[in-house]
């Protein structure tokens, strides 16, 4: 198979409820109306996300799944989550050791459901680390950024394989990247830096209806460069 001609990520949202009102959050500031009635139709079990699942995996067994949300552990009862990571467990292999990432901002997790989800053998773990200081402009965002973090570490004393930590950057914060990626490289956990942006629909998830003061403007561009291509640095050292 010609893995460069087919599909090999899809994004399934499994939910776009979320436990969190985050600031830079366009589906949280339209849900009432325009979000929730547009996914209320659309909401599936677990039996109806196994069926879509080896549906995909039936056309492509190589593709990465990426679960997201809203937050993925509102999404079923915790029980239907912990099978659902249990069963999605055979599409590993040793072309696709990985099949899938959860993003979830964790805030939802005990130390009980943690344990439980490790039993069934989760393999990956993806979540919210905006910062490693206080976040003073929003507390939702600075309450997952300290549980993302919490739970990453968790998981890797656990035995998790894949954990990565996303950075989230505003105009706040996208001068910690550098070091958020050093001081979590060094603890063995990847991460991946999106930025908010502007919107394409009400559905489209970071957005410019935050406060002007977190936005990018064209005279930060030099500056934002500059913090990039150190990334960049750290991610060609490995």
């Amino acid at each position: 198979m010609a893995l460069r001609d087919e599909i090999l990520t899809v994004n399934l949202i499994l939910t776009r409820r979320c436990n969190l009102r985050c600031s830079y959050c366009r589906i949280i500031k339209n849900y009432d109306e325009y979000v929730a009635p547009a996914f209320q139709s659309a909401i599936k079990t677990l039996s109806d996300w196994k069926e879509i699942i080896s549906t995909i995996y039936s056309l492509n067994p190589y593709v990465f799944l990426i679960f997201t949300g809203g937050e993925v552990l509102t999404a079923f009862p915790f029980g239907d989550f912990v099978e659902l990571v249990r069963w999605l467990g055979q599409f590993a292999s040793s072309i696709r050791p990985i099949p899938y990432a959860f993003i979830s901002n964790s805030l939802l997790l005990t130390e009980s459901k943690a344990r439980k989800l490790v039993e069934a053998g989760l393999l990956n773990w993806s979540t919210s680390v905006d910062s490693l200081e206080e976040i003073p402009f929003d507390k939702d965002i600075d309450k997952k950024s300290h549980a993302g973090l919490k739970w990453l570490l968790w998981f890797k004393e656990h035995g998790v394989k894949d954990l990565v930590a996303i950075i989230t950057c505003t105009k706040a914060n996208y001068h910690e990247a550098p070091e958020i990626i050093r001081r979590l490289s060094n603890l063995g956990i990847w991460t991946e830096v999106t930025v908010i942006d502007q919107p394409k629909s009400f559905f489209y998830d970071f957005a410019e209806t935050v406060d002007p003061s977190l936005l990018f403007t064209p005279d930060d561009l030099p500056e934002v460069k500059k913090v990039f291509e150190e990334c960049a640095r750290l991610k060609e050292q490995g």
